[in-house]
């Protein structure tokens, strides 16, 4: 009777011409399931329709969910989230209360791990931990070291990431480290690189931060959230994109989302190197062994190279130094560059992103070449090998190519006054000798002296044949205003107490005006006793402003921003003139010059190119032309070092769990 009247009905409206809405029917989305769960409990949610649906929490350090199911991770409240694939705005949330596990004795409160430190982060008071999903520690957390059985008790300053000797002992009901303890003596078997979006700019902390990143498997794989609590694997020839989401890393494959995460992921592969496709270096998209983890900071991701220190080398070494080069010179280079990641370590800079080195020069070059046989057996040849000083890795700076002289740290590391710290195993040396093999004198009191040095061509030094060795190039008045103005602002606001105003009789700290004005004269001010500029007068219509530190000197001297085209000449040691041209380079070449002025012109004679401290790479590679070994090379330009070796690799503990439980029994 109801489809009787009902189709009368319609009969009659369309007879009338009266036209009928129909409002749609809206689909809904509804969550089902517990809204209670304990630490380290599973459950499953699920919905009302078939559709497929995406989940993710607000908070994975609560609790995190994948398909459903939802782990619970500390004690508190979370939201789970679920939203229609083929339409985002068909959602529901649910709000999930993780409550302590139930403990039936004061002792299962308590959990212990081996791990491995990831990352630390001081102003949050927070550790991530391999495979641990406790991170939070405490002013009365207990930070120890046992080595031959002995307890000594330490701060968070005495750990460094990438330890493995790492145990803990964790409080589930608090979700804080109660204990965490370091075994045996300091070593790393790994390293761990940042990998910015380009290396092109070092100066420019944003390349530091990646919007996205796309992962290419060639092998089988997988993916794991740092703490352990979730693992995808990963199938072979996969692509993975990685990008931020509702201020959650998303990781997509194919359009399926395989995980929605505010915790640190690593991926790993099961042979073959991961190849990171959104990213380019000289040779195409780079390829890393070793783990990739990638973690959200800011908004922002951040790229980590965990790999074993050798195999980081082997792609240190080429970027660094041509595979071209003698034997002997990549030996040199391998235990220098070595050294000075060994070192990098212990500088804490960048503890927070979870890595100690990048992969530009602020570190050293890494993966922008791919490793070579003869570098690849350099690093073999020296496996392990470091330069130490009294016991401790000294700093192994290196660079191009030197004057004939190398430069002393404290002459050219300074960050006030006009003199840096003294380094017993970094000072200069005069390595130019003349045909009969005497050296050539050099008076860095005198300018004179000096600009007859650096005029002067044909030398023997270990840096034959290339063209850095000397260098000229002339700036106009003008020119050198334009680079005033484009530069010495800039390196005013870097480093404020190094770049000087002269007022009355005294140097003051004060902004540097935009137009410097028309300038009168330029001389050296100062330069240090290795022959190195340590600080630059230059007097203008405005003021009379000292440039100070070679890096300041060069970076302002900048033919690139003269205004007009500048040509800087080169020669190598063997040429009686200047046989190479290079035309408006990026910056001043090096700071080992003096100045000679005509007029409205100022000729800058000068030679090596890089800050000079260290090993020339190009003094090293002609020394070993000469039949000198790489142990003769490195202690030719680092004074007073030994030869260590910081092979490691760790055993763990199979008693760890008494032992911290002895230790969470005494007193600090």
């Amino acid at each position: 009777m109801k489809r009787l009247f009902l189709g009368l009905f319609l009969i009659l409206l369309i007879l009338t011409g009266c036209k009928s809405e129909v409002t749609p029917r809206v689909e809904q989305l509804v969550i089902v399931g517990d809204n209670e769960i304990e630490v380290g409990e599973v459950i499953k949610l699920s919905t009302n329709i078939s559709s497929p649906v995406n989940w993710f929490s607000s908070d994975d350090n609560i609790a995190i969910v994948a398909g459903g199911y939802v782990t619970g991770i500390n004690v508190g409240v979370v939201t789970i989230t679920a939203e229609k694939v083929s339409n985002i705005l068909i959602y529901d949330t649910i709000e999930i209360i993780v409550i302590p596990k139930t403990i039936e004795s004061n002792e299962e409160n308590v959990v212990y791990y081996q791990t491995k430190i990831l990352s630390i982060d001081k102003e949050e008071s927070k550790i991530e931990l391999l495979n641990c999903p406790i991170f939070q520690y405490t002013p009365e957390t207990k930070f120890v070291r046992m080595e031959q059985e002995e307890v000594q008790f330490v701060t968070i300053n005495d750990f460094y990431i990438g330890m493995e000797n790492i145990y803990v002992a964790c409080d589930t009901v608090s979700n804080t480290i109660k204990t965490m303890m370091m075994e045996g003596s300091l070593g790393f078997s790994n390293i761990r690189v940042g990998i910015r979006n380009t290396i092109s700019d070092f100066t420019n902390e944003a390349t530091l931060f990646h919007s996205s990143v796309t992962l290419y498997f060639p092998s089988e794989g997988s993916l794991q959230t740092y703490d352990g609590t979730y693992t995808v694997t990963i199938e072979s020839a996969s692509t993975l994109q990685i990008t931020i989401n509702n201020s959650h890393m998303r990781i997509t494959q194919g359009g399926t989302t395989l995980l929605e995460t505010t915790k640190r992921v690593i991926f790993s592969s099961a042979s073959e190197e991961i190849s990171i496709t959104s990213i380019n270096r000289s040779m195409g998209n780079p390829k890393y062994a070793g783990n990739l983890e990638i973690a959200m900071i800011d908004q922002k991701l951040v790229v980590v190279n965990d790999i074993d220190i050798e195999l980081y080398l082997l792609k240190v070494v080429p970027s660094e130094m041509p595979s071209s080069y003698h034997v002997e010179a990549l030996k040199a280079q391998a235990i220098a560059a070595r050294t000075y990641a060994y070192m990098d370590i212990f500088n804490k800079s960048k503890d927070a992103f979870g890595y100690t080195v990048d992969d530009s020069v602020a570190s050293q070059v890494y993966n922008n070449a791919n490793a070579q046989t003869s570098t690849t057996q350099a690093v073999e040849a020296t496996k392990g090998l470091i330069m130490t000083h009294d016991g401790d890795p000294v700093q192994a700076f290196f660079y191009s190519t030197s004057s004939g002289l190398t430069a002393s740290a404290h002459d050219v590391w300074i960050s006030s006054g006009e003199t840096g710290a003294y380094v017993a195993y970094l000072l200069g040396h005069n390595l130019t000798t003349d045909s009969l093999g005497n050296p050539i004198p050099f008076d860095a009191t005198n300018e004179a002296s000096a600009l007859t040095f650096f005029k002067q061509i044909q030398m023997n030094t270990p840096d034959t044949g290339t063209s850095y060795h000397r260098w000229c190039v002339t700036f106009t008045k003008a020119q050198i205003a334009s680079m005033l103005n484009a530069n010495l602002q800039k390196s005013y606001l870097a480093t404020p107490a190094l770049i000087l105003t002269k007022s009355g009789d005294e140097w003051v700290s004060t902004p540097i005006p935009t137009d410097v004005g028309e300038v009168f004269d330029m001389t050296v001010d100062k330069r240090g006793d290795s022959g190195v500029i340590i600080s630059l007068s230059i007097s203008t219509s405005t003021g009379t402003y000292k440039i100070i530190n070679q890096y300041n000197i060069r970076f302002t001297l900048r033919p690139s921003t003269a205004g007009s085209n500048v040509t800087v000449y080169g020669a190598t040691s063997a040429n009686t003139t200047y046989s190479k041209t290079w035309t408006n380079p990026g910056n001043l070449y090096s700071a080992f010059f003096a100045i000679e002025t005509d007029g409205e012109t100022f000729t800058l004679y000068g030679g090596g190119n890089g800050h000079g401290v260290g090993m020339s790479q190009n003094g090293a590679n002609g020394l070993a032309k000469t039949g000198v070994l790489f142990e003769e090379i490195l202690e030719s330009y680092y004074s007073s070092i030994d030869f260590t070796d910081i092979t490691y690799s760790y055993q763990e503990l199979f008693d760890y769990e008494d032992i911290l439980q002895f230790i969470d029994s005494i007193e600090d």
